[in-house]
């Protein structure tokens, strides 16, 4: 005997919409998921993923998934508990399921995953996420996190990793974000090495584990945030109309983790500007 549970209301993403669904008391022998809804037009499905979250409901593991075969496994790292090791192997080689591994969930088991992918050549598959606020609390930095976690435990790129956080993401769940591109929403956040740290840049911080420090925040073209963010500080992007002069630039990554340049620009901001839009002014 199996029952779909349906949490309340879809989440909408620009267009798509997107509804949580978790199983409880299912076999997947006899599982039978035709007509039930996962995807229709525009809309994502994403599976619960681990051991139940609430009450009445069940584990999620890697045969429900393979049985259910939603668009994203939600927190495949465990939320709150993680999964059969076993089943990580199965689902990256026998689907095509994006795979969420968030801040909040197992990290044993989100190195795991991410190594999987790696090896198995589906990191186009890997998103990030934090899965909060929930009973873990607020992670405000929980991406940030998560990146740092995989590229300096788990052997993955830390360029690699802010795609999967970025671009993979809006792949994932059709956003009109996630790259460097023409086109796309100009939402891009600058990050540096934390101050007083060992290393010289942000990615050399990321694979060191360090959380890099956000150095400016631009959303629909406009800056929101340029200085010196509070923890952990960024130690060369002091203001917005600080000239860069000798200083290495902070780095702009998108997707593909190019750098872009922006000393040029920053020197055209000035902080006058920056501190009219952030109050609304015209």
């Amino acid at each position: 005997m199996r029952r779909i549970r349906r949490r309340p209301a879809p989440q909408h993403l620009h267009g798509a919409s997107a509804q949580k669904h978790t199983v409880d008391d299912y076999n997947a022998d006899n599982f039978d998921h035709a007509g039930t809804g996962f995807i229709r037009g525009s809309q994502i499905s994403i599976g619960h993923t681990g051991g139940s979250s609430i009450p009445g409901s069940g584990a999620i593991t890697g045969d429900h998934l393979l049985a259910l075969k939603p668009n994203v496994s939600f927190h495949i790292n465990g939320g709150p508990a993680a999964m059969p090791d076993g089943d990580f192997e199965r689902v990256i080689r026998e689907s095509d399921i994006a795979l969420q591994v968030c801040t909040a969930g197992n990290l044993r088991t989100a190195l795991l995953c991410a190594r999987l992918t790696q090896q198995f050549e589906a990191l186009d598959r890997l998103i990030l996420a934090s899965d909060t606020p929930t009973g873990s609390g607020v992670m405000p930095l929980g991406m940030l996190y998560t990146i740092a976690h995989l590229s300096s435990l788990a052997g993955i790129e830390p360029e690699v990793a802010i795609a999967a956080a970025t671009g993979n993401n809006a792949r994932s769940f059709r956003l009109d974000c996630g790259l460097l591109r023409a086109g796309k929403a100009a939402d891009i956040v600058l990050i540096d090495a934390p101050d007083g740290g060992t290393q010289r840049d942000a990615l050399s911080a990321k694979r060191n584990g360090d959380i890099a420090a956000v150095g400016a925040v631009i959303s629909a073209g406009e800056p929101r945030f340029v200085g010196r963010s509070e923890i952990p500080q960024a130690p060369r992007v002091q203001s917005a109309s600080h000239p860069a002069g000798s200083h290495e630039t902070s780095q702009a990554l998108g997707t593909d983790g190019r750098e872009a340049d922006i000393s040029g620009w920053r020197r055209q901001i000035s902080s006058k500007i920056v501190t009219d839009r952030m109050l609304g002014a015209a």
